[in-house]
């Protein structure tokens, strides 16, 4: 469907499982996910190959937003 896979992917729902599918999702090389859901109880692992492949994982706390103090 995608040919390859996403160059980007949100994961808003915070299940481990949807987190680590929504990376693996993502195309070889250049594919960033971004995570936004979360739940403390859970613990997210990714296959090291999945990293070593060019993808990215990143977190997003409101936004991005920073406070300029």
């Amino acid at each position: 469907m995608t040919d390859g896979g996403v160059v980007f992917s949100l994961e808003c729902v915070g299940k481990a499982a949807v987190m680590r599918s929504a990376l693996e999702s993502c195309v070889k090389g250049w594919g960033v996910c971004v995570l936004v859901g979360w739940n403390n109880m859970e613990e997210i692992s990714a296959r090291p190959l999945m990293l070593i492949a060019g993808r990215t994982w990143k977190g997003s706390a409101f936004g991005g937003e920073t406070n300029m103090t």
